[in-house]
């Protein structure tokens, strides 16, 4: 059975993932590799998403396919079946103009194409985007999130390669294109009085950290920076460390997570969104409450608070609360002193990817049943 995966290209690892080991029986078609960002990005930021955006407008992709579509995130005009996969609570709406679910244009467009017959299944990525999805969407009804709403969670493969940790105990923190957004700042504030207490410790810092930055805290002991790493070699270098820091204020998900926990890297991140479905606390790693300072991207229902760039704008003149970065310190420390704890982090991480919730098996599973009544 093939399965167009829309759009296809440079796509997020979630996704690449899901091409690279498919359900039994299951090829999906298109040219695909590895994007830093998220197809989610494939609308852009020309015209057409500025209009939908004034005029309140859901993001409407127009597709022509002889196979079923898997949907990566977005609304479709197609007469293909298809499926559509969400991350969060608020879909089809941008980043601009994230209170669309309340015009009434947007929810006709928005329920007629949900409610065609070819739309068979909406599979939300975590129980919290499934929730908020039914708070914002709830025009659609209980009979259509009882019939076409399920939960899949993302998946990678397992990692078997030996694990051969770097002697000193080293965190890596990974912020991709959004240096601040992902906690960078907390990180090296944090690690500054870390390596005080633990001479020892190191942190590697990945991703596009403003040169600023590099010179303000290049003085701080066992901290290297690296502006870009390929995929395949960072996810090498990640098998390597002792735990991964993600304190990130706007993340949805976090796929870097679930990645470590293939190499059984505990991670440290902060509890918002669907923290706790991906990170149990002691358990596969550590929880962090958020920045004061920081209006969070999502409010505790899983639904956007901020447009994207108002939740950018405010990190142009953000400082750490030292609450927060003294709640940060005292995790790595914790984390960094006990080893033999980190290592049960990580194997117990290690087993929700192997067999667990994150497993590749679990969610071939669910796609498989989904695909072939969708077909």
């Amino acid at each position: 059975m093939q399965v167009r995966l829309f759009p296809s290209g440079r796509v997020h690892s979630a996704y690449l993932d899901m091409v690279k080991y498919p359900p039994k029986g299951i090829e999906y078609v298109g040219d695909f590799s590895y994007a830093v960002g998220t197809s989610v990005d494939f609308f852009g930021k020309g015209t057409a998403a500025y209009a939908a955006d004034m005029l309140g407008l859901p993001y409407v992709f127009p597709v022509k396919s002889n196979h079923l579509v898997h949907s990566c995130q977005k609304l479709l005009s197609t007469e293909a079946n298809y499926v559509i996969d969400i991350e969060h609570g608020n879909p089809f709406m941008g980043a601009a103009n994230i209170h669309k679910h309340n015009y009434p244009h947007f929810r006709w467009i928005t329920k007629y194409l949900l409610n065609k017959s070819n739309c068979k299944m909406l599979m939300p990525w975590t129980n919290i985007a499934k929730e908020a999805f039914e708070l914002n969407f709830s025009f659609l009804g209980k009979d259509f999130m009882n019939d076409k709403l399920t939960v899949v969670y993302p998946a990678t493969y397992p990692f078997y390669g030996k694990i051969t940790r770097f002697i000193d105990f080293t965190f890596i923190f990974v912020a991709g294109r959004s240096f601040f957004a992902k906690g960078g700042v907390a990180t090296l504030e944090a690690f500054k009085k870390l390596i005080i207490n633990v001479p020892d410790a190191k942190l590697l810092v990945v991703g596009a950290t403003p040169d600023h930055i590099k010179m303000r805290y290049a003085d701080v002991e066992g901290v290297t920076f690296y502006s870009h790493i390929d995929r395949d070699i960072l996810m090498g270098i990640i098998a390597k460390c002792h735990c991964l820091l993600l304190p990130s204020m706007g993340d949805t998900f976090g796929m870097i997570i679930i990645e470590a926990k293939a190499r059984e890297v505990p991670a440290i991140i902060v509890d918002s969104f669907s923290a706790k479905e991906i990170v149990e606390h002691n358990v596969t790693g550590m929880l962090v409450d958020p920045d004061k300072n920081v209006i969070p991207w999502f409010d505790d229902k899983g639904r956007k608070r901020l447009n994207k760039t108002v939740f950018h704008e405010q990190f142009e003149k953000y400082t750490p609360s030292h609450e927060h970065v003294m709640k940060l310190f005292n995790t790595m420390y914790k984390m960094a002193r006990s080893k033999n704890s980190a290592i049960l982090m990580g194997e117990n991480a290690k087993r929700e990817v192997d067999v667990g919730r994150f497993s590749i098996e679990e969610r071939n599973r669910k796609l498989k049943e989904i695909y072939e009544a969708a077909e």
